[in-house]
């Protein structure tokens, strides 16, 4: 239970995760295209370690009972749970997150056009699907009852928070005690790069009522205050949870020389 009451609830469809399970072999097919074209292999380095690093969380969310996932059919047929659906999900969440955010950023730092027109596409391309599919969702469901699955975890959890501290820690360490000015410079780009691209996906999915904010009553998800959705989920779940989460990233990508050093 979330000490603050405070539940973020996906709710979904078996196609929406076979659409994210699509999402994630096609940015594979893409960071090896761009490896093939350029010769650069640092898209590819960064999806893998991003999507490694979030199926960290995905599994450590699950076997906390942080959150909660419903085994699914992808493509109708073939059922998943766990541990493979995190793994879908930490590619999809974390991955393209990472992979934007590292494009964006080295884009900015290196003044390199070609990061940024990839980062970008992705951000807006995938933004555009997830609109999509956002205000589809709704009118699917009225029609699909039995399809709909809910993925729901706990916010304010003091386990979470832990791991959330920690992870600010780590990464104002590295850019403040340990590192120079160009750290700190690079660590503030990439926390604005991952706000922005979890902001432009966050929101769709917001409006359309497709993840939203909840409190548990009588055994019920029931969506909480308006106001309280918008401070929630942008002000703790994206300023300081989605984005705080991967804070690490950056050392991490740093560490192997993979952004801003050449």
């Amino acid at each position: 239970m979330s000490p603050l009451g405070y539940y973020m609830v996906r709710q979904s469809t078996h196609a929406l995760y076979t659409f994210e399970l699509v999402v994630v072999v096609a940015v594979w097919v893409l960071v090896l295209a761009l490896w093939r074209r350029t010769g650069d292999a640092r898209p590819l380095a960064a999806y893998a370690v991003g999507g490694l690093y979030n199926w960290g969380i995905e599994l450590m969310a699950a076997a906390s009972s942080t959150r909660t996932i419903t085994p699914v059919a992808l493509f109708g047929v073939v059922p998943v749970g766990f541990p493979v659906l995190p793994l879908i999900l930490g590619f999809f969440e974390g991955g393209v997150l990472v992979l934007a955010a590292f494009e964006l950023t080295r884009g900015i730092l290196e003044r390199n056009r070609r990061a940024l027109a990839v980062g970008g596409g992705v951000v807006a391309v995938l933004g555009l699907l997830i609109a999509v599919g956002a205000a589809r969702m709704p009118s699917y469901l009225a029609t699909h009852p039995e399809g709909a699955t809910l993925t729901v975890r706990a916010l304010f959890r003091p386990s979470s928070l832990a791991i959330l501290a920690a992870c600010w820690g780590v990464a104002l360490a590295y850019a403040f005690a340990l590192g120079d000015a160009g750290d700190r410079t690079g660590l503030l780009v990439w926390y604005a790069a991952l706000t922005v691209a979890a902001g432009v996906w966050y929101t769709p999915a917001f409006l359309s009522g497709t993840r939203r904010i909840a409190t548990l009553v009588n055994g019920a998800y029931q969506p909480a205050g308006t106001v309280e959705q918008v401070a929630v989920l942008y002000g703790f779940s994206l300023l300081f949870e989605a984005a705080g989460f991967y804070l690490p990233v950056y050392v991490i990508l740093r560490g192997f020389g993979l952004l801003g050093r050449r």
